[in-house]
This record gives structure tokens, sequence and C-alpha cells, in this order.
């Protein structure tokens, strides 16, 4: 829906907060709660933002240098701020080594990943962001 990253739309996926099923071999639910915040319309269509999606690929287990390019496009078209995806980010930390909760530094690394020019002007936005909201780990 935002034309972010290059993952291939063979399977759409769709995140809902209690069971569905479907028999469409090429649609995938993910049971996840959903926050508001989380959810805009794109188009006339209820979608994900660009932070949760990143953290839903993670969780997912797909690959980090896949999942950058879409952090680093989605702040740059201003789908998003880096504080929002430090947010979003936070709870998968812990399984790239970092600490946990550390969400801004999973921000950095997935950046360092991309090597985006802007890289260090976000970063900043992301830990004056961290600064400001209270439970969020740099």
């Amino acid at each position: 829906m935002y034309g972010l990253g290059a993952f291939p739309a063979d399977v759409h996926e769709f995140t809902m907060p209690s069971r569905r099923q479907t028999r469409r071999p090429d649609v995938r639910i993910h049971i996840r709660p959903l926050q508001p915040r989380e959810q805009i319309s794109v188009r006339g269509l209820p979608v994900t933002r660009p932070a949760r999606i990143a953290s839903d690929l993670l969780r997912e287990h797909e690959d980090p240098e896949g999942v950058a390019p879409l952090v680093a496009e989605a702040i740059r078209l201003t789908h998003e701020y880096p504080g929002t995806f430090a947010d979003s980010l936070a709870p998968e930390a812990a399984r790239f080594g970092l600490a946990k909760g550390a969400g801004v530094a999973l921000l950095g690394w997935l950046l360092d990943l991309t090597g985006d020019p802007d890289k260090q002007r976000w970063m900043t936005e992301a830990y004056a962001h961290a600064e400001r909201v209270p439970g969020t780990t740099a």
C-alpha cells in the first residue's frame, strides 16, 4: 500500500486481533493486538503503519537487511517518524543482541544496514523522542 521495500506480494498478510480463517493459499493471517495508533486509512483501506509493519516483519524472522530499506524509505517519505519506529521496534531489540527494549539502538542498526546519509539526523530525532517519552529505552 505504501510502495515501500522490495517484498514480493505473492502472499497477502493481515494482522487481526482475534482468530480468523481463510481458504485462500495466498493469504496469511497473524493474530496480534493492534493499537489504534498503529493503523491508518490508505486509499480507503485500513492498513498498519510502517513502524508496525517493520516490527511485524522482524517478529516473523524476516531478514533485517530486507526490512532496513523499508524503514529508511518510510522515514525519508515521512510516512513515519524515527521515534515511532524506535517505539515499535523496541520489543524485538533483545533478539538482535541489544538491550531489552532498546528500540533506538535497533533503529540505528537497521539504518546502518542501509548506509543512508540521513541516518545521523534521524537518530538525533529518535534520541530526542526517547528523552520525551517515558518508558522508552535508547
